[in-house]
């Protein structure tokens, strides 16, 4: 139970991380950037995710995890179909997009690891997690580029890798509504 949780709110999470690798490729080839421009926008938008994560766990140290659990899905179904029209725009654009993206992945990334560890007994904690974590990232994270390329070839849609977004974004929103609040509580088994 709780492994395949871990599984689905892992999701949107590692889509948007691949994302990001696949943004060189992407944005050159479908939208004319330049590389250059792609990679700066990249350091912008994963430069944003790591403050995000500062923040969110010192925060999630006074609120809880569940709310950025929740969140960082949450925002993800609200803001990739936007974030994903940025992208066809100007530099200062692709800025903004990537940073949407970094903050989206910051807001779950603050709490996560703290929060899976959480979910489980001591005596399985380390294989539990890393079987959720591995899972999901090797189904959600090692197929989208693949995905990424198949939808843009089949919809002729240069923003379609959005969708795919969206239904990982949807898989963790209801995954994380089955997580338990673990923050301040003492862990299992100890």
């Amino acid at each position: 139970g709780d492994i395949l949780k871990v599984i689905g709110t892992i999701s949107f999470a590692t889509a948007i991380v691949y994302l990001f690798i696949y943004m060189p490729t992407y944005l050159p080839e479908v939208f004319g950037i330049s590389r250059t421009q792609t990679f700066v926008a990249n350091v912008v938008g994963l430069s944003t995710f790591v403050v995000m994560c500062f923040v969110v766990a010192v925060l999630s140290e006074r609120v809880g995890r569940k709310p950025f659990l929740v969140a960082g899905p949450l925002c993800a179904v609200i803001l990739t179909y936007p974030a994903f029209l940025l992208l066809q725009g100007a530099f200062p654009a692709i800025l903004l997009a990537h940073i949407i993206f970094g903050f989206l992945i910051g807001l779950f990334g603050g709490v996560a690891a703290a929060a899976f560890s959480e979910l489980f007994p001591t005596r399985v904690r380390y294989s539990a997690l890393s079987l959720g974590y591995s899972v999901s990232v090797s189904v959600f994270g090692g197929t989208s580029p693949l995905i990424f390329t198949y939808l843009l070839q089949i919809t002729g849609n240069p923003i379609s890798p959005a969708f795919y977004i969206l239904g990982a974004a949807l898989v963790s929103l209801v995954a994380t509504l089955t997580i338990a609040e673990t923050a301040g509580k003492p862990l299992p088994d100890t």
